[in-house]
């Protein structure tokens, strides 16, 4: 008969999960992102007009009787006589009503890129887990000031947790000003990324595709982040962009991998082309790097013109665009709404 602690020890280790099968940051490390985020929060100041319901201190599109006055009208029967426009009624010799501003809190709406590109990272973590760490600050901060959070998460190709047969490339999750709300969120985004499968007859999702749906359906003034690499984000897109930031606050966080930018002294690697072919070579060795760069010096070039241009197409349309690297780590006081 085998001894207890021996069955115990072979049950942890047979349920033991993969890397991939693991949330994408635990929840110390969650919880240490709001820790950040309480003691750096600041206020600040918001330009749009709200649409949003619930009360706050940014202008809303809503007039009643709030506390910025906006202008007078003409008194209807019913009206409140304690908001009548003595000065403007002894003027007109008609009864003039003041008509107020409202003031309302916008809803912060967040788009998470979990898409395969985003599955990669050479320093410290990966682009993915990157992203989920500057959506928890912003609904963290957002938590902080009694604002509704939602969003939408952007997979590959079958959003995770989907029954096999099931197919969508979106995950919505609904608006909630609520603790429960708020890291019901996040744990969301923090789902496990495995393994990319392409499955047939599935059609490529796009950031683009995302966008061109996030102006009709937000309400007016809300606070938009994208977050995501950008890989797809072409010029084309410009139009969708530009009327999604004519109504709403909308920022872009671009998550970038040092890799990306220059080839790393990291050991021997596996590069696969496109054509599926391998080839091995050994980054720590100087002169194999300077042979690369020779050999690879135009994608090279490309790939930071291609970096460089999605920034650019941002602040083209005054759309503010931060960056973030992977290897960040003290992102609180860079990560702001």
């Amino acid at each position: 008969m085998l001894p207890d602690r021996w069955l115990k020890n072979k049950l942890v280790k047979k349920q033991k999960k993969q890397p991939h099968e693991r949330p994408l940051l635990t929840r110390k490390e969650i919880l240490d992102l709001r820790y950040r985020i309480e003691e750096e929060r600041k206020a600040s100041a918001y330009k749009h007009e709200v649409e949003h319901r619930a009360l706050g201190d940014a202008r809303s599109i809503h007039r009643g009787y709030g506390l910025d006055y906006d202008e007078s009208r003409p008194y209807y029967p019913g009206d409140e006589l304690r908001f009548m426009n003595w000065r403007a009624t002894a003027r007109s010799g008609e009864p003039q009503m003041k008509v107020f501003r409202e003031e309302r809190r916008p809803a912060v709406f967040i788009v998470v890129d979990r898409r395969q590109s985003m599955q990669f990272g050479t320093i410290r973590r990966l682009k993915i887990t990157q992203a989920v760490r500057a959506a928890a600050i912003i609904a963290f901060d957002a938590l902080l000031q009694n604002t509704p959070v939602a969003g939408v998460l952007l997979e590959s190709s079958q959003a995770s947790g989907l029954k096999t047969g099931q197919q969508s490339n979106l995950t919505w999750i609904e608006g909630s000003s609520t603790e429960s709300g708020v890291f019901h969120f996040i744990d969301t985004s923090n789902q496990p990324c495995p393994p990319h499968q392409v499955l047939e007859n599935t059609p490529p999702s796009a950031l683009s595709d995302v966008i061109k749906l996030l102006t009709p359906m937000l309400a007016l003034g809300s606070s938009v982040v994208l977050i995501s690499d950008f890989h797809d984000l072409e010029d084309g897109c410009r139009s969708s962009l530009l009327e999604l930031s004519m109504t709403h606050h909308l920022q872009a966080i671009q998550i970038i991998d040092p890799a990306e930018k220059s080839l790393p002294a990291c050991g021997n690697l596996l590069l696969q082309s496109n054509d599926k072919s391998i080839t091995a070579i050994n980054s720590s060795d100087k002169e194999m790097r300077e042979e690369y760069q020779l050999a690879a010096g135009d994608y090279l070039l490309s790939k930071r013109d291609y970096l460089l241009s999605k920034q650019m197409l941002f602040r083209s349309l005054g759309i503010s665009c931060q960056t973030l690297m992977t290897n960040d780590d003290h992102i609180g006081s860079m990560v702001k709404v």
